[in-house]
C-alpha cells in the first residue's frame, strides 16, 4: 500500500510538472501492479488508453507540434487516470473499505 500510494504520489508530480514520460510510465506500473484484480473489459481500456498515450509521446518527440500534442496528452492522461483510481477503490486495493470497530472489538481480536 505505501509503494502504491508513492506511485500516485509520483504521478501527481510528474502530471503537475509536464514530465508526461515519467507519468506514463509509472501509470503503467501502476496499473501491472494491479491488474490482476481487474476484469478483462477493464485491462482493455485501460491498455488501449495507455496506448493512446504511448503514441501521442512517440508523435511528440518526432514532432514540433508538441503544444498541441501535450494539449492532447493532458486530456487522454486525465481520462485513463481516473480509470485506474476508479479500478483501485472498486477492486479495494486503494483504501480498503474497513469496518468500525470499536476499541473492545479490536482489544478481543488482539487476545485470539
Amino acid at each position: 500500500m505505501e509503494r502504491l500510494d508513492q506511485r500516485l504520489n509520483d504521478l501527481d508530480n510528474f502530471f503537475t510538472n509536464g514530465n508526461y514520460l515519467a507519468w506514463y510510465k509509472t501509470a503503467r506500473a501502476v496499473y501491472i501492479n494491479s491488474q490482476f484484480k481487474y476484469e478483462e473489459e477493464e485491462r482493455e481500456i485501460i491498455e488501449k488508453k495507455l496506448g493512446s498515450i504511448s503514441a501521442i509521446l512517440s508523435a511528440t518527440l518526432k514532432t514540433k507540434r508538441q503544444e498541441v500534442l501535450f494539449f492532447e496528452i493532458e486530456k487522454k492522461i486525465n481520462t485513463v487516470w481516473k480509470e485506474i483510481i476508479n479500478l483501485l477503490y472498486k477492486y479495494e486495493i486503494l483504501y480498503p473499505h474497513y469496518v468500525s470497530k470499536t476499541w473492545e472489538e479490536v482489544a478481543n481480536e488482539e487476545d485470539t
